[in-house]
C-alpha cells in the first residue's frame, strides 16, 4: 500500500483501496523501487486519477430504464460523456453451455446462432432481413420514441441493410477528407445542421428459455454515436465508432420474454468523439458491424478472462521447450458469496493449427490434452469473484507469423458438476518485448515486413465480410508480408482470430486521430486538455481489454497523428501497467517516453539512418503537425516505420534503398507500407457507367480528391504493378550466384540460398531453375528439388548447377532464373506458389541475334531507295517490286514523320486533331508525362481538385461561402503556388513541357544512295508564351532493308527543370494490337521499381498495358527493353530496338495520349483512340515512393 509507480508516471499518494484500482490480477502496479524499465527515465508527474480507473472498471455512467427523462440528447456535444449504461469492455464472449461444443467452436468463421446467442444482423445482408430506417438531416428532425412501438411513424420507414453504412444505401452523402475536419473546428461542439441522423428499428424476440438468465445487447460497431431503446425503454448511449458497446437489458425485457419487441437505435453521424476520429478515410455512418443478443446465467457467469504467456523457454530446448501460461477469469452475477457447488475449470488442447482447405482451426480429435478440467483458484473481489490459474505447458510449440501454432482453451463454470457457462479461446504461446535496441518475438529479433490496412469494401464501405478479410490475409501473405498495422482503429472482432490462425503480426491501434486540429488551433489542444482524458483513455483501455488474448497482437499503438500531450502519457502508463507483456508505440511523440518503439512516418532513407543513434531518436521536433519534446530514454530503441513507401497510384519506387539500410542496421527492423487497398467506392456516372469513386465524386463541397487512393491493391483486391516489387524485396529467401570455371556452352555455378525467415528453415519449400537465351528456354531443371535445410536469421546453404546453352550460344543474352516455391498447399497459398526468385545473366559477351534488327545488320537491300521533295514534304520510297509499298514521308513544316507505310499497311502516321489539323506532339521528341500522384505532390493534388476554391456550406459551422483554405494552409498553398516548385508536376507545367511545339524547323537530305538515305531535322521545341526552348536535332536514316534508324540529340537548358523523360513519341496505326518485347516485365516497371521484373520475352496486347489507376496517370511503361514489336493478326507491323546493342530503352504503348490521361479524373473517362501512342525513351523519370507530397523521386 505504499506509493505506487506506473511506468513513466509517479503517484503523489497511495491509491486506496488497491482492489478498486487494480481490476485484474494481471494488472501489475509495481511498488517504487527506484528502478524503471530499460530505456526509460522519469517523465513528469502526470497521474492516472483514481476516478479514471473506477470509470473504466465500472463501465461509466449507470442509469435505469427511466433515465430517458433526464437525457439532454446533447451528450454528443460533451466530451465528458462518452456513454450511458454501457458495460465494461471484455474479450469476445460466446456464452456456450456445453464444453464439447465449445472445443469445436469455429472461432475463425462468422458466429452461428445457438441457444444462448442470437445475431440480430443477418449473416448475409444481401439475402437476410433488413431493418426499418429513417434518415434526417439534423438531430432535431429525428423521430421521437412513441412508446413500446418504438419510433413515431416507424411503420412508414424505409429499409436498409445492416451491417452497412447508410451513405452506401443512398442516404446522405459520403465525404472524403484527408486531415481536414468536414465541419468547423470548435471542440466539442458539432454543428447540428450537418449532423445527419439515422433512425433504425427492428423487431426482436428474447427467448422464453432466457427467463433465469441475464440478457445483453451488443453493438460491435456504430459510427459515430448512438442512443438505443427496447420496447420504448431507454437502454443507453455510446460513442467510439470502432469498438463494441454492450448493455445489460435484463430488466427491460424480463416481463416480455417471447414477445416481439422493437429495438430502436438513433445513430448520429458526428459527435464530440468525431474530433478523435479524423483518420484519412471516408466519413461513413451507421451500424457497420454486427448486433447481437446473448444471455448468461443470472446468479454467476464468466464475465471476462485473460490468457497470457508469462515465460517461454529458448527454442534451443527443442522438444523440451516449456511455456508458462497464466489464466485470469472475472466472474459476474448476483451472488454475494461463492456457491459451494461452483467451480471454474480449464481444459487446454494443443498444439494444433489451421490446415490447408480448412476455414477454422478447430483442434482435431487426436490433439493432445495439456490440461483437463484443471480447477482455478477463486478469489473474492469488491465486485464479485476472480479465478486464476498458473500452469506450465510442456513440449510447447510457440506461435509466430511463420508457424502459427495454437492451443484451444475452454473455460467452464460448473454448478453441481454440470456446465452452466462456458467460453473458448485460441491461445498462442508467444512473447513480445524490446531489449537492447531490438524488438523480439519469442526472444528473437524479427523483420516487420508490414502494410497498413483500412477496413474497406467498395460496396458496403466500412463493413468487411469474412471472405474479404480472408482474401486480404491470403494476399498479404502471398506478397511475403508478415505484419499489419490496423490503421487507425481496432478492427472487427473476427479479424483477430483469422490473424492468429493464418499467422500475421498485428499492431493494434487506438481509434484516435486529431490530425486536422493543427489547421485551426494548437495541435495538442485535445491531448493536453484534462477534460478529454477520459475519452482518450477509454479508447485505449477498451481496445486492450477486448483484444488482450490474441497472440497476433505484438504491440499496441496509442493512435495516429494526434499530436502529443498528457493524455497520451496517461494512455501509455495505463497500458504498460495493464499489459506488461507487449510494447507500446506512438509516432507523434517522437522519442518521448510514451513509446517503446521509434516508429517514424515517411522518413527518407537518409533520415531513417539517423534513427540508429540515441541522439537521432531523442531529438526535439518542431515540424508543423508533429511537435514533440526531447526524449528522455537512456538507450537506443528499435525502429519500425509505422508508415513508409506511400503507394499512391503509380508509386512504390526505391523500396530497395530502405531495405538495404534496414538489413545493415540491427536496430532497424522494417516498417508498414501505406497502405493496403485503394479506398474507391462503387458509383455510377450520369451515363450509368460504374466506376470506383474518390473524393468529390459524391458532390461534396469539401473534399481531398484521390488522396485516399493509395493502396497496393485496387478496391477489388487485384494487384497494382508495385505489388511485385514489394513481394520481391520482402522475399524471405535470397539467392546469389558464383560462376565457376566456364567452358562454353556449359556454365557451372554455385548457388547460395540465404534464409531471411526468423523461425523456419525453409523445409516447406522447393526450387527449380530455367535457362533462357533471348527469352527462349534452352535448358531447365528436370524436376523441383527440395530446398536445403537452412538455419533461420541469415543461414546459408549452397547448391551446384551446370547450365548448358547448347549450340545456340553464339548470339544473344542468356539468363538463369531460380524459382523457390511452396512444396505443398498451405492455408494462404496453393502448392507451387512462388515465394522467392532470382535471375542471373550469364557472363559472356552479348550480341543481338540475326533475327532482330541491330546496327550490325547488313545494309545491303534488294531494292533501290528514291527521294522526292516538294514544298511541304520529303518522301523516301523503295522501288515497288522489292519494297512492297515501303514509303516514309517527313513533314517539312513540323519536322516529323508524317507517314510510314510497308506491305500496304500504314505503320506510322500523324493523325489529325478534332479540327482537322495535325495533333501536337505526335512523332516528336517528348520530355513530359501524364503526372503521377508523386509528380504532383500533396499540395498540388489539393490545388488540382479545386481545394483553393472550395467553400463551406451553410450547415458546416463556418460562415456560408467561406473559403476552405485559409490561415496556415492557405498561406502554404499560396507560397508554393507563387514559387511554382511544390512538385515536379507544377514545374513541368510552368515550363510548358506539356505544350511544346516545333519552331524554326529545318529539314534537309544529307546525300544518300540507292541503299540508304539520311534526312536531318533541326528545330526548337517551345511552349507558347515561354522563352525557354529545347534544341533538337534528329537524323532519320532510311535503309533499303526497310530499317529506319532515328538518332535524336537535344540540349535542355538549365532554366528548364528536371524533365520526366527524354524520348520520342510516335503515332502507330491502329490495328497493330499484338505487343511483344524482350526486356523487363511482364508488368509495368520503372528505373526505381524493376527489381520485381524479370528479363524475358513477354507477349501482351496494347489494351492490356493500360494500368487503370483510379486517378489516371502515367502508366504501363516497361524498362530495360532490348526490342519491342507491334503487329497485326497477320504478323505485319514494326519492330523497334536501340541503335546500339549495348543500350536498352523504356517504352509504353497505349490507345490514348499523355494529355488524355492528364485531363481525365477516372479511367473510364480516358478516350480510346484508334491510333496507338508509342513512347520510346532513353531516360524515364522514376516513379518515387518516399511520400506523395514532396519532390522525393530518389534518382
Amino acid at each position: 500500500e505504499s506509493s505506487l509507480q506506473i511506468w513513466g508516471k509517479w503517484s503523489a499518494k497511495p491509491l486506496q483501496p488497491v482492489h478498486r484500482f487494480v481490476a485484474w490480477p494481471r494488472l501489475r502496479i509495481a511498488q517504487h523501487t527506484g528502478r524503471m524499465p530499460e530505456g526509460y527515465a522519469s517523465a513528469g508527474t502526470t497521474l492516472l486519477t483514481e476516478e479514471s480507473f473506477k470509470s473504466l472498471e465500472n463501465g461509466g455512467n449507470r442509469h435505469d430504464a427511466n433515465y430517458q427523462d433526464c437525457i439532454s440528447f446533447q451528450e454528443w456535444n460533451d466530451q465528458t460523456i462518452t456513454e450511458i449504461n454501457r458495460l465494461p469492455m471484455h474479450v469476445p464472449l460466446y456464452s456456450l453451455s456445453d464444453e464439447g461444443e465449445a472445443m469445436k467452436r469455429r472461432i475463425e468463421e462468422e458466429p452461428e446462432d445457438h441457444e444462448n446467442w442470437i445475431k440480430i444482423t443477418p449473416q448475409n445482408p444481401e439475402e437476410g432481413r433488413k431493418w426499418k430506417f429513417y434518415w434526417t438531416g439534423t438531430p432535431e428532425e429525428a423521430p421521437e420514441i412513441a412508446g413500446p412501438e418504438g419510433f413515431l411513424g416507424a411503420s412508414d420507414f424505409g429499409e436498409i441493410r445492416v451491417p452497412s453504412c447508410w451513405e452506401r444505401e443512398e442516404y446522405g452523402q459520403a465525404i472524403y477528407t484527408n486531415f481536414q475536419y468536414p465541419f468547423k473546428v470548435n471542440p466539442p461542439i458539432i454543428p447540428s445542421g450537418m449532423n445527419h441522423v439515422g433512425s433504425y428499428q427492428v423487431t426482436v424476440t428474447v427467448p422464453t428459455a432466457w427467463a433465469s438468465r441475464r440478457v445483453f445487447l451488443l453493438f460491435e460497431g456504430v459510427s459515430s454515436a448512438f442512443y438505443c431503446w427496447i420496447a420504448g425503454k431507454f437502454v443507453g448511449y455510446s460513442q467510439d465508432s470502432r469498438l463494441p458497446a454492450e448493455f445489460d437489458i435484463t430488466e427491460h425485457v424480463r416481463d416480455q420474454l417471447g414477445e416481439n419487441l422493437e429495438l430502436s437505435v438513433r445513430v448520429l453521424r458526428f459527435c464530440d468523439g468525431s474530433y478523435l476520429e479524423d483518420q484519412d478515410m471516408w466519413w461513413l455512418s451507421g451500424i457497420h458491424r454486427d448486433v447481437i443478443l446473448y444471455s448468461k446465467p443470472e446468479e454467476l457467469y464468466i464475465a471476462n478472462y485473460n490468457v497470457a504467456t508469462t515465460y517461454l523457454s529458448p527454442a534451443s530446448d527443442g522438444p523440451e521447450r516449456q511455456a508458462e501460461l497464466e489464466v485470469s477469469v472475472k466472474l459476474g452475477g448476483s451472488h454475494s458469496d461463492w456457491p459451494e457447488d461452483a467451480e471454474v475449470v480449464a481444459t487446454l488442447k494443443g498444439p494444433h493449427r489451421l490446415l490447408p482447405g480448412q476455414a477454422s482451426a478447430v483442434p482435431p480429435e487426436d490433439t493432445p490434452t495439456v490440461l483437463k478440467e484443471e480447477p482455478l483458484t477463486v478469489y473474492e473481489t469488491s465486485e464479485c469473484f476472480d479465478a486464476r490459474l498458473q500452469t506450465v505447458v510442456p513440449k510447447a510449440l510457440a506461435w509466430s507469423a511463420e508457424e502459427p501454432w495454437l492451443y484451444t482453451l475452454v473455460l467452464s463454470l460448473r454448478r453441481g458438476g454440470r456446465c452452466s457457462d462456458c467460453e473458448v479461446s485460441r491461445v498462442g504461446l508467444r512473447t513480445a518485448r524490446t531489449k537492447d535496441g531490438q524488438f523480439l518475438v519469442n526472444d528473437v529479433p524479427v523483420e516487420i515486413r508490414g502494410v497498413n490496412r483500412h477496413e474497406h469494401d467498395d460496396d458496403t464501405g466500412k463493413f468487411c465480410k469474412l471472405d474479404s478479410m480472408v482474401q486480404d490475409i491470403k494476399l498479404i501473405k502471398q506478397l511475403n508480408m508478415n505484419a499489419v498495422r490496423l490503421s487507425h482503429y481496432p478492427n472487427r472482432n473476427l479479424w483477430y482470430p483469422l490473424a492468429d490462425a493464418y499467422g500475421l503480426y498485428i499492431c493494434d491501434e487506438a481509434n484516435i486521430e486529431t490530425h486536422g486540429m493543427f489547421l485551426e488551433t494548437n495541435e495538442d489542444r485535445l491531448t493536453s486538455d484534462p477534460t478529454w482524458e477520459k475519452a482518450y483513455l477509454e479508447r485505449m483501455a477498451r481496445m486492450v481489454e477486448r483484444d488482450f488474448n490474441y497472440a497476433c497482437i505484438v504491440f499496441w499503438s496509442l493512435g495516429n497523428e494526434a499530436s502529443y500531450g498528457r493524455n497520451h502519457d496517461i494512455m501509455a502508463s495505463w497500458t504498460r501497467a495493464r499489459d506488461p507483456s507487449r510494447p507500446v508505440q506512438y509516432e507523434s511523440c517522437g522519442g518521448a517516453s510514451a513509446t517503446d518503439i521509434i516508429c517514424p512516418m515517411y522518413p527518407s532513407p537518409a533520415n531513417l539512418a539517423k534513427l540508429t543513434t540515441l541522439e537521432g531518436q531523442t531529438r526535439r521536433n518542431l515540424e508543423i503537425g508533429r511537435k514533440w519534446p526531447v526524449g528522455s530514454a537512456d538507450g537506443v530503441r528499435p525502429t519500425i516505420m509505422c508508415e513508409y513507401a506511400h503507394a499512391m497510384g503509380n508509386s512504390t519506387g526505391n523500396m530497395d534503398e530502405y531495405w538495404d539500410l534496414i538489413r545493415s542496421e540491427r536496430t532497424l527492423q522494417g516498417g508498414f507500407i501505406w497502405d493496403w487497398v485503394d479506398q474507391g467506392l462503387k458509383h455510377r456516372d450520369a451515363n450509368g457507367v460504374e466506376y470506383w469513386a474518390h473524393g468529390g465524386d459524391f458532390g461534396e463541397e469539401i473534399h481531398d480528391a484521390q488522396f485516399n487512393i493509395n493502396g497496393l491493391v485496387f478496391p477489388d483486391r487485384s494487384f497494382h504493378p508495385g505489388c511485385y516489387e514489394v513481394k520481391k524485396i520482402y522475399q524471405p529467401i535470397t539467392v546469389s550466384a558464383q560462376w565457376l570455371e566456364t567452358c562454353l556452352p556449359r556454365f557451372p555455378v554455385q548457388l547460395s540460398f540465404l534464409n531471411r525467415f526468423d523461425f523456419t528453415t525453409g523445409s516447406e519449400l522447393e526450387w527449380t531453375w530455367v535457362l533462357e537465351l533471348e527469352g527462349r528456354v534452352v535448358d531447365r531443371s528436370p524436376e523441383p528439388m527440395p530446398l536445403p535445410t537452412i538455419q533461420p536469421q541469415g543461414g546459408v546453404a549452397t547448391e551446384h548447377v551446370v547450365l548448358d546453352l547448347g549450340t545456340d550460344s553464339q548470339y544473344g543474352e542468356a539468363f538463369c532464373t531460380i524459382s523457390v516455391r511452396l512444396k505443398e498447399d498451405t492455408t494462404w497459398a496453393e502448392k507451387g506458389h512462388e515465394v522467392a526468385w532470382e535471375q542471373f545473366q550469364l557472363p559472356f559477351p552479348v550480341f543481338r541475334p540475326p533475327a532482330q534488327p541491330s546496327s550490325r545488320r547488313s545494309l545491303q537491300g534488294t531494292g533501290m531507295l528514291r527521294t522526292n521533295h516538294n514544298s511541304s514534304t520529303v518522301e523516301v520510297r523503295l522501288s515497288e517490286a522489292a519494297g512492297a509499298g515501303f514509303r516514309l514521308v517527313v513533314c517539312k513544316q513540323r519536322g516529323v514523320i508524317k507517314k510510314l507505310e510497308c506491305f500496304g499497311t500504314t505503320l506510322l502516321s500523324e493523325p489529325p486533331g478534332s479540327d482537322g489539323q495535325s495533333r501536337g506532339s505526335k512523332n516528336l521528341p517528348t520530355f513530359w508525362r501524364a503526372h503521377t500522384d508523386n509528380d504532383n505532390g500533396g499540395l498540388d493534388t489539393l490545388a488540382g481538385c479545386g481545394a483553393l476554391g472550395q467553400r463551406w456550406h451553410k450547415d458546416s459551422g463556418w460562415p456560408e461561402g467561406a473559403y476552405r483554405v485559409h490561415g496556415l494552409l492557405g498561406f502554404m498553398l499560396w507560397w508554393y503556388a507563387y514559387w511554382g516548385d511544390t512538385s515536379y508536376g507544377s514545374m513541368w507545367l510552368r515550363s510548358g513541357l506539356d505544350k511544346m511545339e516545333p519552331e524554326d524547323v529545318s529539314v534537309v537530305t544529307l546525300g544518300g544512295s540507292s541503299q540508304q538515305v539520311k534526312v536531318e531535322i533541326k528545330m526548337k521545341l517551345r511552349a507558347p508564351g515561354h522563352k525557354e526552348y529545347i534544341s533538337c536535332s534528329t537524323t532519320i536514316q532510311v535503309l533499303a532493308t526497310k530499317d529506319v534508324i532515328i538518332r535524336n540529340k537535344c540540349y535542355i537548358p538549365p532554366s528548364i527543370p528536371s524533365v520526366a523523360r527524354v524520348g520520342l513519341e510516335l503515332a502507330v496505326a491502329g490495328g497493330l494490337e499484338n505487343l511483344c518485347y524482350f526486356g523487363d516485365g511482364p508488368h509495368e516497371c520503372y528505373t526505381d521499381r524493376k527489381l520485381g521484373a524479370r528479363v524475358g520475352r513477354h507477349e501482351t496486347t496494347v489494351d492490356e498495358t493500360f494500368v487503370k489507376y483510379l486517378y489516371p496517370s502515367e502508366n504501363g511503361t516497361r524498362s530495360g527493353t532490348r526490342w519491342v514489336s507491334l503487329t497485326n493478326d497477320e504478323g505485319k507491323g514494326i519492330l523497334v530496338s536501340p541503335a546500339s546493342p549495348e543500350d536498352t530503352l523504356f517504352f509504353s504503348a497505349h490507345h490514348f495520349t499523355s494529355r488524355d490521361l492528364h485531363v481525365a479524373k477516372h479511367p473510364h473517362e480516358v478516350p480510346r483512340r484508334d491510333e496507338i501512342t508509342l513512347n520510346l525513351d532513353l531516360h524515364h523519370m522514376p516513379c518515387g515512393g518516399d511520400d506523395s507530397w514532396a519532390r522525393s523521386h530518389s534518382h
